[in-house]
């Protein structure tokens, strides 16, 4: 019988092309062969903020905008790389195992605005890629191993949007989690 967690968790996503998740996708894949499940339970997505309420749709076309130009500071053609995977504590006691990005977060317009809750320093400071939910520091190493395994991760068109989700447990310390997506807001293109 689960026990359900009625907090909804609402974050600020950048969702990379699907073209560019192929490496990321074979990692969670792998990661689930050795039996972490938390991988299986958001699709990989970049995270950007922890919100109150659902972020304006005017809001979002701004920072896919910022995220851009962040993107293109690097005179990299724009591409944002995946760097290394770490543990992240993210509001509502939530950890979970990330792939640090090589993109820094814009001076978003949305920080003095009370639906926006900025990370602490000790948490997620800049994006990074989601990788699995609920990970310690065995699955980090487990990942770190595997990463180098399957190749670097890289992507230049994403999309912003609104992410809601709310974890289950059960008794037996397993996790469900149910999430729903907003619409996405495209970064401009990266020319």
């Amino acid at each position: 019988m689960y026990s359900k967690n009625t907090a909804i968790h609402r974050w600020l996503v950048l969702i990379p092309h699907r073209d560019s998740l192929k490496p990321i996708h074979e990692l969670q894949r792998r990661l689930w062969q050795s039996g972490v499940t938390g991988g299986r339970l958001l699709p990989p997505l970049v995270y950007v903020d922890t919100v109150d309420k659902p972020i304006r749709s005017d809001q979002c076309k701004v920072l896919a905008q910022q995220l851009r130009q962040r993107s293109q500071e690097r005179n990299e053609d724009g591409y944002i790389d995946g760097m290394s995977p770490g543990l992240y504590n993210l509001p509502g006691s939530i950890t979970v195992l990330g792939l640090s990005l090589s993109l820094h977060k814009p001076n978003l317009i949305l920080q003095d605005k009370p639906d926006v809750i900025t990370a602490k320093p000790e948490q997620a400071a800049e994006p990074f890629l989601v990788i699995a939910l609920e990970a310690g520091e065995g699955v980090l190493e487990l990942a770190r191993k595997l990463y180098q395994e399957t190749g670097p991760f890289r992507f230049r068109q994403g999309a912003v949007a609104n992410l809601a989700f709310s974890l289950q447990e059960n008794g037996n310390s397993s996790i469900s989690c149910r999430w729903e997506l907003g619409k996405p807001y495209w970064m401009a293109h990266h020319g």
